[in-house]
């Protein structure tokens, strides 16, 4: 629970800093403007609290704010780095002027985004009078409803950071300030969680993109060697091509080395050229009528299709076992993975590309390629 990070978002104007200082126990720690995110560490309560630049209503400033935030999160989620990661979110609201524009919700969702599971909690500064402190908060709870979506929000919480002098006879006393503390920390845990869901949701994105980066790739070669005049299918051709395309996948997914690996990858090339796939895709060529395209533009589908085909399979059974799902010695789940959700939908794929470009014309390789790759890999 020590060394959680707190971010504190919000207009300019509204009072994070002072909130900062009144968390830290010191009425005098920060005075000037903040110009660039800047953290503060408790070692009392054992978190860091980070002041942000505020949100400026013209949208040039409001975006170089989101911006900067987005910079010091950066090797958060890209690297797994705790200290520029975010636990909890203080979005500040001016209690004297708490009316909220669309276009401040939508800058707080933008710079959390990738954290946007992480507990929310709205702070409304200077909130001097109880009955606007109801009235405020059964507003900013209508609001936040409408973007349940992108921001996680647990509880609005009014608070008067320093005592508020009205006169000499009348002051308004700190207030809300422990109980912000006590249930932020209660909601830590939650938010250590979703900031370490954040982490791995990144890195699998990442390593989905690079996979389909190496499956179209693959398809734009075999489409290539599938166009040379010469009888097809050659497995000799495209195995080789099969077997790097999914050793390349596998390597991103951090499996690789081993006979289990091996025995794997050799299975699924198999599965490749001389096997299911091929076969699937040759047999739903026969069910189509009237196939009005060149012997070798037909063939640079069908071997780019069978790529396409086995890359995404293989990323699919990669993936599910990079995430714990399944074990690399399950060949049984492997072998019905592509029969059913692989094979069955191949013949489907090929037959809507050879529709799509069989009226088309003159076809070209690139045509071929944008197909294939709508088809197969957009449509996931």
């Amino acid at each position: 629970m020590s060394n959680a990070n707190i971010i504190l978002l919000g207009a300019s104007g509204v009072g994070k800093t002072t909130l900062i200082n009144a968390v830290l126990g010191s009425e005098s720690l920060i005075t000037e403007k903040t110009a660039e995110v800047r953290e503060y560490y408790s070692e009392e309560l054992g978190i860091t609290l980070v002041d942000t630049v505020g949100f400026e209503p013209r949208e040039q400033k409001k975006q170089v704010a989101i911006k900067k935030i987005q910079e010091w999160t950066k090797d958060g989620i890209q690297k797994g780095d705790s200290a520029k990661s975010i636990d909890v979110v203080w979005f500040c609201v001016d209690g004297t002027a708490p009316r909220l524009f669309d276009e401040h919700i939508r800058s707080l969702a933008k710079a959390i985004r990738p954290w946007k599971n992480v507990p929310v909690i709205v702070v409304i500064t200077k909130s001097y009078s109880e009955t606007e402190q109801i009235g405020n908060m059964d507003k900013i709870d209508g609001i936040f409803a409408k973007h349940a979506k992108s921001i996680n929000l647990k509880r609005v919480i009014p608070v008067v950071a320093m005592p508020f002098v009205i006169s000499e006879d009348y002051m308004i006393p700190q207030s809300g300030l422990e109980y912000l503390i006590d249930y932020t920390m209660r909601v830590i845990p939650e938010g250590s969680e979703a900031k370490q869901k954040a982490i791995e949701n990144f890195k699998l994105k990442r390593k989905r993109m690079w996979a389909q980066s190496i499956v179209l790739a693959s398809t734009g070669s075999a489409a290539t060697i599938g166009a040379v005049p010469i009888p097809f299918p050659d497995g000799a051709l495209l195995a080789p091509l099969e077997a790097a395309e999914i050793r390349s996948i596998a390597k991103v997914y951090g499996i690789e080395g081993g006979t289990d690996s091996d025995n794997l990858i050799r299975m699924l090339v198999e599965m490749g050229t001389a096997g299911l796939v091929a076969k699937t895709i040759l047999s739903g060529l026969k069910a189509i009528p009237a196939v009005n395209i060149a012997a070798d533009i037909l063939n640079a589908i069908v071997a780019g299709s069978i790529v396409a085909a086995i890359g995404e399979g293989s990323q699919i059974v990669f993936e599910q076992i990079y995430l714990g799902n399944k074990s690399i010695t399950d060949t049984e789940w492997v072998k019905n993975l592509m029969e059913t959700t692989v094979g069955k939908t191949i013949a489907g794929n090929v037959d809507e590309i050879v529709r799509i470009l069989q009226n088309k014309g003159k076809i070209s390789m690139s045509d071929v390629l944008v197909i294939i790759k709508r088809v197969f890999i957009d449509k996931k």
